[in-house]
């Protein structure tokens, strides 16, 4: 027993943050096809969750190590979830996709054990701190390279990429759009904090990354990573109100340089009557809705089972063909995934699934609820993070890998009350 002790106590002290801070790295990157055939660098990070997680497990069972009580009606919750989503097997028709999804939720769930067992160890705050600044520090680099650089993705190294994300991410350049998956947004109240509260460079570090976040957000064109962008930092100036004056030492760079370096505004695209583009991805979303909720409406218990949305669109759609290739290829982009979660969940799990999903939202908001009537700010700011990100995914699909990881991490902050 003493020996199974020393082993997990060498391993927790330095070994486990690391791997676990390496998971989030790769995870974050976009993914990548070093070498062909293989998957991308995205399966080892959940690799690392399932063995983190297992060594959790073993831990548990060789040693006095216990889940603490305040997290067992947290980790029960989320199994009553996956219950719910698993339970629409009854009605699948692509068995794989199914899995796929499934697949999906099972490391979410390990990654939930993972990240319980890290806030439990010495020093967890410096290392939710450390995946903080590495989650926005990445994504921000991507978004300037992108920037500066736009023709790097076809350049030699572009074959070290998924070719289906480039893709993405080349058609979007064609139609003025900065995209890489992001969800820094969620981040910003986070960053404010730090900037306000920390010193030397952590302090400005921070407070570059909310000054280039702001900025972004704004200039890759995206209405809705601006209306993000736009809660996140209302909230957080109101609960910031205070320090207000830290708050201008951000603010007032961003809006000059969005001014100055700003050709085209997203603000033009919210007027729906200046290009029909602008109208035809909010009519896109509202087919897509439409569609979900028929699905749902056709299937009410159960739904067309989980993952198995795209192959319940109406076939004419699928072989819609135009003489505009952009048109066809942004209509085909958008058909895979209804563009938001609860319409998803409805369409692929029925009232069963949603419910589950409600349940979760329900057990979230009372203790959101409670926070933000405390008088502690670091709290309050991650609960705007959490909503932040979930107002992300009721416009956009919510169900990637990367989406799901920052989607809990943000969570699990506000579960175990890290305090960085």
């Amino acid at each position: 027993m003493f020996r199974y002790y020393i082993l997990i106590e060498m391993l927790r002290s330095k070994v486990i943050p690391t791997l676990y801070i390496l998971s989030i790295i790769l995870i974050t990157l976009p993914p990548l096809q070093i070498v062909s055939g293989l998957p991308s660098q995205h399966g080892l990070s959940k690799a690392i969750w399932i063995f983190i997680s297992s060594l959790y497990g073993y831990s548990i069972i060789k040693s006095k190590e216990r889940i603490q009580k305040q997290h067992i009606a947290f980790i029960w919750m989320y199994l009553i979830f996956l219950l719910s989503q698993a339970i629409s097997i009854v009605s699948v028709f692509n068995i794989y996709a199914y899995m796929e999804t499934m697949e999906e939720l099972v490391i979410m769930g390990m990654f939930i054990i993972s990240t319980l067992w890290i806030s439990q160890m010495k020093n967890a705050g410096k290392t939710f701190l450390t995946v903080i600044m590495i989650i926005t520090s990445i994504d921000l680099f991507q978004y300037v390279l992108l920037y500066i650089f736009p023709d790097i993705v076809n350049s030699g190294i572009s074959r070290y990429f998924n070719q289906e994300y480039l893709s993405i991410i080349n058609f979007n350049l064609g139609r003025g759009r900065i995209y890489f998956e992001s969800y820094a947004e969620s981040y910003l109240p986070l960053l404010l904090f730090i900037g306000i509260n920390k010193t030397g460079l952590i302090q400005k570090a921070s407070f570059i990354n909310s000054a280039a976040l702001i900025v972004f957000s704004y200039i890759t064109n995206f209405r809705s990573k601006f209306i993000t962008l736009i809660f996140s930092l209302l909230s957080s100036t109101a609960i910031l109100s205070k320090k207000m004056k830290n708050l201008l030492f951000v603010l007032i760079p961003s809006f000059i340089f969005i001014f100055v370096i700003s050709d085209n505004t997203v603000l033009e695209r919210f007027n729906i009557f200046s290009d029909w583009e602008n109208v035809r991805t909010i009519e896109s979303r509202l087919v897509n809705w439409e569609m979900a909720l028929d699905m749902g409406i056709q299937n009410p218990v159960f739904g067309v089972g989980a993952g198995n949305y795209f192959d319940y669109v109406d076939s004419s759609l699928k072989r819609s063909i135009t003489i505009f290739k952009d048109i066809e290829r942004e209509f085909n982009y958008g058909i895979t995934d209804p563009h938001n979660i609860i319409a998803k969940t409805f369409a692929e799990t029925g009232l069963i699934g949603t419910l589950g999903l409600f349940a979760l939202l329900v057990y979230f908001i009372f203790k959101d609820v409670s926070i933000m009537k405390s008088k502690n700010t670091f709290p309050k700011l991650l609960v705007v993070g959490f909503w932040t990100i979930f107002i992300y995914s009721l416009a956009n699909p919510g169900f990637t890998s990367k989406y799901l990881m920052n989607y809990w991490f943000l969570r699990l902050m506000i579960q175990t009350e890290i305090n960085i």
